[in-house]
């Protein structure tokens, strides 16, 4: 099936068009090169903060709606897009992979962005290695063989139309220390996951940040972060 897309990318004096064509272009032939005989619904294609997650992009379930359809959304980081266009790409196809498995019905990551083995399958399909990372599971992604060949046969230059990104923000050196005030009746469940919970390999950091998101899944509740 020929999937419709954007021909004409480049927008003169306006370089975040160009960017968000470019994305949408790229989305419809990965779409087309991967899953020609099951295609993906055409989601929206957002470029905003990497928030405070500092995530690279991330994949949102039926995060848009018109009044009578709703539509999946994949956001991609604006203070990210000064990587290397191939980097780029791979994020895309990393979002692609989440929304593969959510259209299909399949659970592949948790509220504290577990990607489970059900990722890993999906984004290999779209050509990706696929490495495990501390709490995140198998969340590392890298372009191997076949993505790198479906981005070469991308029907535009995609090594010059991301040309415009915003510049990180200046952040304020942290405290040393952060006191958080908690209720034990809040804090004790999570304490009694932790003592049961393996940590090797894994980082204070890490530990704290997957603590915390225990003790408020809510914050995290369907979107992806990559």
């Amino acid at each position: 099936m020929k999937v419709a897309t954007v021909t004409n990318i480049t927008v003169k004096g306006n370089p975040h068009m160009t960017v968000l064509n470019a994305l949408y272009a790229a989305f419809d032939h990965f779409n087309e090169y991967f899953y020609a005989k099951e295609l993906l619904p055409r989601p929206v294609i957002n470029i905003g903060s990497a928030g405070r997650m500092n995530a690279l992009g991330w994949f949102l379930k039926r995060g848009w709606e018109n009044g009578q359809e709703q539509f999946h959304e994949i956001n991609m980081s604006a203070e990210y897009l000064q990587r290397k266009p191939e980097e780029t790409l791979e994020t895309l196809l990393h979002e692609m992979a989440h929304m593969r498995n959510e259209v299909d019905g399949i659970k592949d990551c948790n509220r504290s962005q577990y990607h489970n083995k059900k990722f890993k399958s999906a984004a290999e399909y779209l050509g990706l290695k696929v490495e495990k990372s501390g709490y995140r599971g198998w969340s590392k992604t890298t372009l191997d063989v076949e993505s790198k060949v479906a981005i070469r046969a991308l029907p535009f230059n995609y090594k010059k139309v991301f040309s415009i990104s915003r510049p990180p923000r200046m952040r304020i050196a942290p405290n040393k220390y952060l006191t958080v005030a908690l209720k034990k009746e809040d804090w004790a469940p999570v304490l009694e996951h932790l003592t049961e919970t393996k940590f090797k390999g894994w980082t204070n950091s890490e530990i704290v940040k997957h603590a915390l998101q225990r003790l408020n899944p809510s914050m995290f509740e369907d979107t992806y972060k990559y």
